[in-house]
């Protein structure tokens, strides 16, 4: 712990994986049996839970989590915490890469466009390995539908602007938009996503 009793990115991430731990004990299921009531691939919650080459678990698989496990409170907040802690600086130190210019809305924008565009297709996944996204980090696939496309695409575009990739948020737009150059509105997202 440093000297404001907040834990190194490490340490947070280690915590929180025995937290979870501790409440999948008290609710007696097993992680095959939590993957089925989050309806989470059994890859997701092992890295969740501590698969060695995978980081913090995202927002979304968290809260789903919890929400089965019946994690309420200060609870809940505390493992939020933890993890906006282990995600600050896992591992590498990254930087985030997220322009100024970049708003909410066009985060939303760009993953209904890839969720579109791209869905589950492998084009998606090749182009972040290209780009040196970590495999550990690449959302796992439970079927082809549109709502765990968004998922996949909502997890990666959060931690292309973590920083899991340096400058991965415009590497990435950049290159799919190479892909689908009729597509205006990823024309409009890679500008906007140009560090200026």
């Amino acid at each position: 712990m440093s000297m404001n009793n907040q834990p190194s990115p490490a340490a947070a991430l280690q915590l929180l994986r025995a937290l979870l731990e501790k409440a999948l004990e008290r609710s007696g299921l097993t992680k095959d049996r939590l993957a089925t009531r989050t309806k989470l691939s059994r890859v997701t919650i092992q890295k969740a839970f501590g698969k060695p080459d995978a980081g913090p678990p995202s927002l979304r698989t968290l809260k789903r989590i919890m929400d089965v496990l019946g994690v309420q409170g200060s609870e809940r907040a505390r493992l939020i915490r933890l993890r906006e802690t282990a995600v600050s600086q896992h591992e590498t130190g990254r930087i985030p890469s997220v322009p100024p210019n970049w708003s909410q809305e066009d985060t939303e924008s760009l993953v209904s466009v890839l969720d579109e565009v791209l869905g589950l297709k492998k084009l998606g996944r090749v182009t972040l390995k290209s780009l040196g996204f970590p495999d550990g980090r690449l959302p796992t696939r439970n079927g082809g539908t549109c709502s765990r496309s968004r998922i996949f695409w909502e997890e990666v575009v959060g931690d292309l602007k973590s920083g899991y990739v340096e400058d991965g948020l415009s590497r990435f737009i950049y290159e799919i938009r190479n892909e689908f150059p009729y597509r205006r509105d990823l024309r409009e997202l890679y500008e906007k996503s140009k560090r200026g």
